[in-house]
């Protein structure tokens, strides 16, 4: 499936192999050592303004999101219909722009392994993509961190006795509350991958996929609504790979 392709957007750059000529010079050129990219929410924003200049930004962030979330989904599912709609996507892109989308979802990964947040919420809030006529505004993590920390108090009873503990949020955005809940969780000395059970709803099929995609690569158990928690319809269900891999055990312990 010729999607986001995890294996390259992860794989070492390895320099093209030297020609018969070069190694014949006295003195071979010594290739200089790569910078280790460390600040990957900078390095987002610098690769993001760089793709696709006849888009706007809002289109451009969209569509990454889009494909993101397809690309992720679509390593479980394998839907034809998935696949489709990832390609009519690309398809208004040059491939370089397409080439740089792995570029972004590499920094979103590493960004989240280096620090558990909402990277990709304070991406979305620095760019000042939010939709102001839904009065879309992503609570800043450190918000999010104390409001978790408020909530989820002494885990242990609830995980002896069900195996794990359900964060439920209905208007979820780019889910800084779940990765907050994920985090107070781990400083009790729980896996969320295995004791946490994450059930999400957003309107805004944009901010749903955002979560989705982060919920994903932090290996979360979590199902993923597009949809309406007051007149509660939903016209989109994601499920991460964690929750089909755990899905046994949480069905057996409800």
């Amino acid at each position: 499936m010729s999607q986001l392709n995890f294996d390259e957007q992860f794989a070492l750059q390895v320099e093209p192999e030297t020609k018969a000529a070069a190694c014949l010079q006295k003195k071979p050129t010594v290739s200089k050592p790569r910078a280790i990219v460390t600040d990957h929410y900078n390095e987002f924003i610098k690769e993001f303004n760089s793709i696709a200049p006849y888009h706007n930004r809002f289109e451009v962030f969209r569509d990454f999101i889009h494909v993101a979330a397809i690309a992720l989904e679509n390593r479980i599912l394998k839907l034809p219909e998935l696949e489709k709609e990832y390609f009519k996507i690309i398809g208004r892109y040059e491939k370089k722009d397409v080439e740089k989308f792995c570029c972004l979802l590499s920094h979103v990964s590493l960004g989240l392994q280096r620090e558990l947040c909402d990277f990709l919420g304070k991406i979305f809030m620095s760019l000042n993509l939010g939709n102001s006529n839904m009065g879309q505004f992503f609570t800043p993590f450190e918000v999010s961190e104390m409001m978790a920390k408020m909530i989820i108090r002494n885990p242990q009873p609830k995980i002896e006795q069900s195996g794990y503990i359900s964060v439920s949020d209905p208007a979820v955005g780019s889910g800084g509350m779940v990765i907050a809940s994920a985090k107070a969780l781990l400083e009790y000395g729980f896996d969320p991958s295995k004791h946490m059970l994450a059930i999400c709803t957003d309107i805004d099929w944009v901010a749903a996929r955002m979560c989705y995609v982060q919920l994903s690569l932090l290996g979360i158990p979590a199902i993923v609504n597009v949809g309406n928690s007051l007149t509660l319809t939903v016209s989109r269900i994601m499920y991460t790979a964690d929750y089909y891999l755990q899905y046994q055990r949480l069905a057996t312990s409800q």
